[in-house]
């Protein structure tokens, strides 16, 4: 395997995301015509535990995730992955720092969702997501650039109806670290549904709000039900759209290979801020330079 194209997926970022994201992969393939085990992606997992709470790195300083991220990018680079899938919006808080210090490409999930919200010409956006990712903006100030607005639950419906449906419920007087294993991290999806819908309902009845990002990917478990639940609300999912991209990428990087025809060097870029149209050369020619090319 280590001959073909190999997606990685960063996983120990939620419970389940990385389990998520596959089966979102998977689905998206078979949409494209895969029938049979050989016509998917060839994929690594890392499931790292030593990548760090984020909600404790950004609010009571304790160790970045970045650490834990670079660690399973070089053992994805080791088994021949050149790029990379990270199903957590609250990581992304740390992208350039990660994003910097590994050569492995790893996806930016923000900018998918906002480039998604940008070509269906939304005005304003309800966000859903940890309250780490709601009070480091890192959607707020890249979608205030184009021109839309980001409405946030208040401060009670942000704890009450999000972090403690992704977290668990906050005991009284205790930190992040005290909370009742009744969250969607701790697999209570019909909790957490509940708590979720209310913060839709509350809103959209207040704000007039038509489209919601799932900001966080615990939040992406329950996205088919809060569909059928809020049948008039449009729901843009980041993890399908980042699994989508997979898919495209995968499929650009090998188009790229298949039309290069001298040989090639290891390329030497830095990653931070490439295009994609250059993130997908930088592959394929790390690819070749490292690799026996091998597609059936």
């Amino acid at each position: 395997m280590k001959d073909r194209l190999i997606l990685g997926i960063i996983g120990n970022t939620g419970p389940e995301a990385d389990e998520v994201l596959q089966a979102l992969i998977r689905l998206e393939c078979a949409k494209r015509g895969a029938s049979k085990d050989q016509d998917f992606l060839p994929t690594i997992v890392v499931k790292n535990p030593n990548i760090a709470d984020r909600t404790l790195a950004i609010f009571e300083g304790e160790t970045s995730p970045s650490l834990g991220v670079i660690e399973s990018s070089e053992i994805l680079l080791r088994n021949g992955c050149y790029f990379a899938a990270l199903p957590s919006n609250t990581t992304h808080y740390f992208y350039e720092e990660y994003q910097s210090k590994t050569d492995l490409y790893i996806f930016d999930i923000i900018k998918l969702t906002i480039e998604d919200i940008k070509k269906s010409g939304t005005r304003k956006v309800g966000l859903l997501a940890t309250t780490p990712t709601v009070e480091t903006r890192i959607f707020e100030d890249r979608l205030a650039k184009e021109g839309i607005e980001v409405v946030t639950p208040d401060a009670e419906t942000q704890e009450k109806n999000i972090q403690a449906a992704i977290y668990g419920t906050a005991t009284p007087g205790g930190n992040h670290k005290q909370r009742l294993p009744d969250g969607l991290k701790a697999g209570n999806q019909a909790l957490g549904l509940e708590r979720v819908s209310k913060a839709v309902s509350k809103l959209a009845a207040e704000h007039g709000v038509e489209v919601f990002i799932l900001g966080c990917t615990e939040i992406s478990i329950i996205s088919e039900s809060l569909g059928i639940r809020h049948a008039d609300i449009r729901f843009v999912d980041p993890m399908k759209l980042l699994a989508t991209e997979c898919v495209d990428f995968y499929t650009d990087v090998k188009n790229e290979i298949e039309s290069i025809k001298n040989p090639i060097t290891d390329p030497k870029i830095r990653i931070t801020g490439i295009s994609r149209e250059e993130a997908i050369q930088y592959v394929a020619k790390k690819h070749m330079h490292n690799n026996i090319i091998i597609f059936h």
